[in-house]
C-alpha cells in the first residue's frame, strides 16, 4: 500500500520542489499504487536479445524529432513507482508505438 504523500515526497527530493499540480490517469499498473513523472524521454537506445533475428544489433530512437522539427509534447513520459524500482514508459500524447518493425511513430 502507498502512503498518500509518498509521491510528493519522491518528486520534491529528484525535482528539489513540489509538485505543482496531479492528475489521476487510468494505466495499467500492476503492482498498483502511484506513480511519479521524472520527464519527458528525448531518446531510447536498445538492444534486442536472442532469439531475435535482430539481436545485437543497437537501434537508437530521437523522440519528437520529425526531420525538420523537434515537438515538445510529442514524447513518451519517463515515470518511477513509489518504491522507485519500476520504471514506467507512458505514450500519454505522443503517436509512438512498437510493433513488427520496432518503435515507430
Amino acid at each position: 500500500m502507498t502512503r498518500k504523500n509518498e509521491i510528493p515526497d519522491q518528486y520534491r527530493d529528484f525535482h528539489g520542489s513540489p509538485p505543482r499540480n496531479a492528475r489521476r490517469v487510468n494505466l495499467p499498473n500492476p503492482k498498483g499504487g502511484s506513480l511519479m513523472k521524472i520527464g519527458r524521454l528525448t531518446q531510447i537506445n536498445y538492444i534486442p536479445e536472442n532469439p531475435s533475428m535482430l539481436a545485437g544489433a543497437e537501434y537508437s530512437h530521437k523522440f519528437g524529432d520529425t526531420g525538420t522539427v523537434v515537438f515538445k509534447k510529442n514524447k513518451p513520459i519517463l515515470a518511477v513507482d513509489s518504491t522507485g524500482k519500476q520504471l514506467y514508459i507512458i505514450n500519454d500524447k505522443s503517436t509512438y508505438k512498437f510493433g513488427p518493425r520496432g518503435i515507430v511513430g
